[in-house]
């Protein structure tokens, strides 16, 4: 991880995010969720495609897991939307993915992006969240979580807009 380098070609993150409905469609049908991506037309970063790929698909899953454990008969939902802000700092896009499942507990919520650390009883290694940190970070922005226990999460990426 320590010899990650940002890359440098135009990714536009709004068609990835729209794509993840149609790539985990099976799964999404099989547990019972609607996926919807929301907000701007078009966001494009100045990144690496995979970077991206790796950051927002691990968000995704991580929620269609956490839906996944919900054993009562709410309607679950993964509601992703994109947007702009802007600052002192410069103009940055916001991501944010956000599911109703269970929730973190609150006393997990400073572990969750620490390496080999997971809630999941019997899958996952922990790495993801670290994993997505670091890339976060690699591209000068911030990932930042909410949650409250029996309502959700919600996963909030920042990315300076370059281009």
């Amino acid at each position: 991880m320590s010899e990650l380098k940002p890359g440098d070609a135009k990714v536009d993150i709004v068609p990835m995010l729209k794509g993840y409905g149609d790539r985990y469609s099976q799964d999404f049908e099989r547990i019972g969720i609607s996926c919807s991506v929301e907000g701007l037309e078009q966001a494009v970063v100045k990144a690496d495609e995979i970077h991206m790929n790796s950051i927002f698909s691990n968000l995704i899953l991580n929620a269609k897991d956490a839906l996944e454990e919900c054993e009562d008969d709410r309607q679950k939902e993964i509601k992703v939307t994109v947007g702009r802000k802007d600052d002192d700092n410069g103009s940055f896009f916001v991501i944010k993915v956000a599911d109703n499942g269970p929730g973190i507990p609150e006393e997990h919520l400073n572990e969750i992006f620490e390496p080999f650390f997971s809630t999941k009883p019997t899958s996952g290694t922990g790495l993801g969240l670290g994993i997505v940190r670091r890339l976060v970070q690699l591209y000068g922005g911030k990932i930042e979580v909410e949650s409250k226990a029996g309502e959700g999460t919600r996963f909030s990426v920042t990315l300076p807009y370059h281009i």
